[in-house]
Order: structure tokens, then C-alpha cells, then sequence
């Protein structure tokens, strides 16, 4: 007996026709073949003759498809038999539920309908075969589509990780009794997570055996999730060519005032992030939904005329890539925060502190800083936005948002307050500090006191460097450097430092040549 004949299938179709054709076809190549006219039938069969696979049209009669199959999914004894749906070209189903359902279009293509049992059944092999036994299991994306992997450490209530392997970059997915629980990668978690793994299709794949430790951020059904993640990439596959590209700038073409008020959540988010982010792909990978939804949304608001799309230019492409500091500037920064004793690998987190003289001249500077590449902004920042007494609160006081420098060092650009009376705090949260910016414009005369205040302060008592910025629109001329130097008594002109408001992404020089000042 070969493998072929030790599988089982249902038809359930009241089209005989198409029955007799599909039976005759399938019994050609060695499978047993049972038949039901109804949705009850079907049942029946399905409980009592145990098939390893479904074949079930999606107008059933007596019982529909919609209700056999919730029946199907909900007894222990069939719950987890794979479903295949025949339906008519003009309606494909949508709705119902399982990750193990495929679909096919009547009136039938025989051959095409074989092939698609076969390749399920030898899915099914290939990934039983390797999950027999708890050991630690490698196969790739191409031989063990990640779904159907999945498929069977859920019927066997696994405990585990899969690491997922692409290009350097590394997913994780983790599971608990064979349910998913959460999904990892980089600083993406959850759902969305879970469903850009699924659009990888490529790499290299591994699960290792053990009590998962992760904390749960995912709560759906496993089968509900991978239903969806599958339609996702549907319809990924379907609309990509009209997504724009992930190195695209967007622009919102209408003043937020005169936006709705009754925004789905999707376009809210994505409105609050185009306050830090121009870049598609900041858009997408700080936005809390899934990828696909993201780029939909988008194509709308783009189709609608509500945001415009710049393309980026490839040598601005090019500096966007580029490192914002050296890997030895890195390292020297990595062995000045970290303490005697410390594993080398350990992850280490640094400090720019930020005293500025307007609330405006804050959000100037977190809106400079998402030029930056590896700049992620504090989500506080965003999530406050309703709320102005919060979000000023937070622009004055905590971390604005952190630059990634390396794999295993971040540096933070934190606020404080400017009054004299946070001395106190200024000490406190001076651990780490690499450096620190006064940031004014020319409208900063009535904060003068309090300026000169912390910059004689960091620089003599805590004998910590400052950088000046001066926000501007129309550049720093002579008088107004030498104002400056003479006002806050700066030993090194090479401190003083304009950002002009028309040019933003000056700020990561500005950053590069005070992290410098670390060398020295």
C-alpha cells in the first residue's frame, strides 16, 4: 500500500455530476473516496468515517456549509480535518473559518483539483515528518510553508519557539499548548508581527522545544489568525504593485483642523505619525496595526487626495541608509557607558539632554530628529496627543525618542525642564548623558536667565558637554555667533550650531559632531 491510498477524503457536493467526475479522478490516483448530498450527510460521515481531508461545496443543502463547518471545527473529533471549499467562479467565499481551508472554483479543473489534494498531503507529510517528536527541528520557508508548520504543532499542542531566519533578520513566534501567544520582530510584537512573518515566504525556519516565556500579546484563535494572516497576503499579492514604495515621503495635503472627527482608529494613527514621520516604512513599522491594513490605508488617503506621495531621490535614498555615527565611535561610546564588569555583549543606553526654551522648538526638533536613521519616537508622545495638557507635559519632561546606534546601543534624547529649580533633576538624570543641547530661536529672550542658568550649570558643576542650537530660517550670521559665544561664555565655537527650520535633517550632523566630542 502506498502513501496515497492510506488517505481518506470527503466530497460533500449535491451536484452529482461533479461528484462522480471528482470521485472517479481522485480513486484514479489511489485515494479512498466517500460522497454526502447534504450538509447532514456530510456530517455523519465526516464523525464516523474520520476522512483526513474535505471536499466540501459552499451551498450545502438541509445544513449549510457555513453551519457544517462550525460543527466540524467545534467536535473533538473532526476539529482538526482540512477543508477544502468548491465554489462558482463569480462567488468566492469569504468568511469562513480555519487556516486549513483552500478554495476551488467550479466548474471543477480536475487536474488542477488533484494536484491541490496532493500538495496538501505531501505538506502534511513533510511537516509531520519533522515534528514526530519534541527535538529541535530546521527545514526551510520553500519546503515547510510556515503555515501549515504551524498547523501541526497546533494539533499536537506544542510548547515552543519558531525562529524564522531572512537576510540577517530573525522572527519569532511563540507558543503555548500549540496556541500562539506572541509573535517578535525587532521591536514589533503581537499581531502585526505575527502577519509580516507570514508575507516573508522565504528563509530559513527552526522551532526548538520548551516553556515559552514570552508574555502573551496575542489572544485570538490560532485558526482565526492564520485565516486572516493568509487573506492578508491575498490580497497583499493582489495590490503591491499600486502600494507606494516604503522609501517614499508623504505629505499631508490638508491642514489636521479640517480633517473628520469620526476617523476609523487606522487613519487617526496614521495622521498622529505623519506629525513625526514622512518616510513610508517609519509609518508602517511605528503604526500599531498590521502592515497590510497600513499600506490600504495609504493607497486611500493618497487615492482621496488627502496625502501626496514624494518620491525619494536615490542619493537621499543613499543618506538616509547611512550610519549616523562610525562602528569604532559606537564602541568607544559602548565602553564609556558601560561599568567594570559588565558582559561586553550587554546592551547599554546613553543620553542627549535636551533643555529648550519653547514648546514649539521641542517638537522642532523630534520632528529633526525622525531624519535621523534608527530615530524611533517615544509613543507617549504620540498617544498623549489629545490630550494637550499631557503632551506638553511630556515634550518638557522624558524621553522624546531613541536613536539606534547599534544592535546593542541606544542613545536616548531626553527632556528636561529648563526652570532653575530642577536643578535637582538635571543631576539626577545626568547618568549616561554623552552630551546635552540648549536648543533657542531668536524669540528666546525672556528664557535667557534660565539658559545661561543650566549652561553654566551642566558645564561647571556637572562638567558635562553642551552643544547650542539656534532654530532658524534664515541661517546664523557673524554678530549672532559671536553673541552666543559671548552669552554663554562657549569655549569651542565648533559648539554653536544653527538648524534651520527648512532643513531638519541637519540635526543628524549636529548629533554626529557633538557624540565626537566623546573622543576627546
Amino acid at each position: 500500500m502506498n502513501e496515497i491510498e492510506d488517505y481518506k477524503i470527503l466530497i460533500a457536493d449535491s451536484d452529482q455530476v461533479s461528484v462522480v467526475l471528482l470521485k472517479d479522478a481522485l480513486r484514479a490516483e489511489g485515494y479512498e473516496v466517500m460522497n454526502a448530498l447534504d450538509g447532514v450527510k456530510a456530517l455523519g460521515q465526516a464523525i464516523t468515517g474520520q476522512p483526513d481531508l474535505i471536499l466540501a461545496d459552499i451551498a450545502l443543502p438541509i445544513i449549510n456549509t457555513r453551519k457544517f463547518t462550525q460543527i466540524i471545527r467545534t467536535n473533538p473529533r473532526t476539529k482538526n480535518i482540512p477543508i477544502i471549499f468548491m465554489f462558482p467562479q463569480s462567488k468566492e467565499p469569504r468568511g469562513l473559518p480555519g487556516y486549513r481551508n483552500r478554495f476551488l472554483s467550479k466548474p471543477l479543473d480536475l487536474k488542477k483539483a488533484v494536484t491541490m489534494v496532493e500538495a496538501h498531503f505531501h505538506r502534511l507529510r513533510r511537516v509531520q515528518e519533522v515534528t514526530r517528536v519534541d527535538k529541535e527541528i530546521e527545514g526551510d520557508l520553500s519546503q515547510i510553508p510556515l503555515v501549515d508548520f504551524i498547523q501541526i504543532l497546533s494539533m499536537n499542542k506544542k510548547d515552543g519557539t519558531i525562529t524564522i531566519s531572512r537576510n540577517g533578520q530573525k522572527g519569532y513566534i511563540y507558543l503555548q499548548e500549540g496556541k500562539i501567544i506572541n509573535a517578535l520582530i525587532d521591536k514589533i510584537e503581537g499581531v502585526k508581527a505575527l502577519f509580516r512573518l507570514f508575507f516573508w515566504g522565504e528563509g530559513k525556519l527552526e522551532f526548538v522545544p520548551h516553556r515559552s516565556a514570552s508574555p502573551v500579546r496575542i489572544q485570538s484563535p490560532t485558526d482565526n489568525l492564520l485565516m486572516e494572516g493568509m487573506r492578508q497576503l491575498d490580497e497583499w499579492s493582489k495590490l503591491k504593485e499600486k502600494f507606494p514604495d516604503e522609501d517614499s515621503l508623504l505629505k499631508l495635503k490638508i491642514e489636521v483642523s479640517q480633517l473628520p472627527k469620526n476617523l476609523r482608529p487606522i487613519t487617526q494613527e496614521i495622521f498622529l505619525l505623519l506629525e513625526y514621520y514622512s518616510r513610508v516604512r517609519d509609518i508602517v513599522d511605528n503604526c500599531s496595526f498590521p502592515d497590510y491594513e497600513v499600506y490600504q490605508t495609504i493607497l486611500t488617503l493618497l487615492n482621496n487626495g488627502v496625502v501626496e506621495e514624494v518620491k525619494r531621490e536615490a542619493k537621499d535614498k543613499k543618506a538616509a541608509e547611512d550610519l549616523l555615527l562610525s562602528p569604532d565611535l559606537v564602541l568607544l561610546i559602548k565602553e564609556e557607558l558601560s561599568p567594570a564588569g559588565r558582559p561586553k555583549l550587554s546592551r547599554e543606553f546613553g543620553k542627549i539632554i535636551v533643555l529648550s526654551s519653547s514648546l514649539d522648538n521641542t517638537k522642532f526638533l523630534v520632528n529633526a530628529c525622525s531624519t535621523i536613521p534608527g530615530f524611533t519616537v517615544n509613543r507617549d508622545l504620540i498617544s498623549d496627543h489629545r490630550s494637550k495638557t499631557r503632551s506638553t507635559h511630556a515634550y518638557q519632561f522624558g524621553n522624546l525618542g531613541d536613536i539606534r546606534l547599534s544592535e546593542n546601543v541606544d542613545l536616548g534624547v531626553f527632556a528636561l525642564p529648563l526652570n532653575e529649580r530642577c536643578k535637582p533633576m538635571w543631576t539626577a538624570f545626568s547618568h549616561g548623558m554623552l552630551g546635552g543641547v540648549l536648543l533657542f530661536d531668536k524669540a528666546s529672550k525672556k528664557s535667557l536667565p534660565d539658559l545661561k542658568q543650566a549652561s553654566a550649570y551642566f558645564q561647571e558643576i556637572l562638567q558635562k558637554s553642551l552643544g547650542y542650537i539656534l532654530v532658524t530660517d534664515d541661517g546664523i550670521s557673524k554678530a549672532q555667533l559671536n553673541q552666543i559665544r559671548k552669552t554663554f561664555e562657549v569655549k569651542k565655537e565648533s559648539l554653536i550650531f544653527p538648524l534651520s527650520r527648512k532643513h531638519p535633517e541637519e540635526i543628524a550632523s549636529i548629533f554626529k559632531k557633538l557624540l565626537k566630542t566623546v573622543q576627546e
